[in-house]
């Protein structure tokens, strides 16, 4: 586990088969990352250091505070191994001193709003009905 916003620890993780480490760096790896009522959420790559494999807090600063499930995956030209054989491997992201502790507030570029709101002015503006018509006035000279 690991707090909201902390962007720089290594989560480390080691494949056990038949409880011998699996340390073959040949093998690509990649953390599946699912929540319980949500299900599939991302993947994350992975590199192998001293029979690890690891990733970083900052592969997952996309993420809420919640608790997560997650898998190993690691490929080779014959296919998958997935890790572990049963459940899945619990990870937490807790609540910093300023994070948030609900739901996941929706953030946006500053060029994704600017995006928007002229998307909705444009809207605004080829939906606005024609004004009403006065008398028409006297001739000028």
């Amino acid at each position: 586990s690991f707090k909201f916003a902390d962007n720089e620890t290594d989560l480390r993780f080691r494949a056990l088969q038949n409880g011998v480490i699996v340390s073959d760096n040949a093998l690509s790896a990649v953390i599946k990352i699912k929540q319980v009522d949500v299900g599939y959420l991302k993947s994350v790559s992975a590199k192998w250091v001293n029979k690890h494999i690891v990733i970083s807090s900052g592969d997952l600063s996309d993420l809420p505070v919640g608790s997560y499930l997650v898998e190993l995956w690691l490929s080779s030209s014959n296919g998958y191994e997935i890790y572990p054989d049963s459940g899945f491997i619990k990870l937490y992201i807790n609540q910093n001193a300023t994070g948030i502790a609900g739901n996941l507030i929706s953030s946006i570029t500053l060029g994704e709003f600017q995006q928007r709101f002229s998307d909705l002015a444009k809207e605004l503006i080829d939906n606005l009905p024609e004004g009403k018509v006065g008398p028409k006035g006297d001739k000028g000279e």
